[in-house]
């Protein structure tokens, strides 16, 4: 448990280190035009992947997509779909 938890530790610190070292920007990174595209087109279950060849940990860890996440919309969209009851 001890050496189960210590390698946790190793782990998350070895990762968050290495995972800041960055070579250089990304091709969006301060792209005003690519965050407003974004905003508008994405819909409530979209899913996005991150790739991050400038950075470190991608040359170190195995996987294509670095991060992945998924966003889960706004009320009205949520309300829209019927997953949630709209709030007071």
């Amino acid at each position: 448990m001890v050496r189960s938890e210590g390698l946790n530790l190793f782990s998350m610190l070895f990762g968050n280190t290495v995972g800041l070292v960055e070579m250089h920007k990304g091709q969006l990174f301060d792209r005003a035009d690519v965050q407003e595209n974004l905003r508008a087109e994405r819909k409530a279950g979209d899913i996005l992947l991150e790739k991050t060849p400038f950075r470190l940990t991608d040359y170190l860890i195995p996987g294509y997509w670095g991060h992945a996440a998924i966003w889960l919309g706004t009320e009205p969209e949520l309300v829209e779909l019927g997953i949630c009851p709209p709030l007071l």
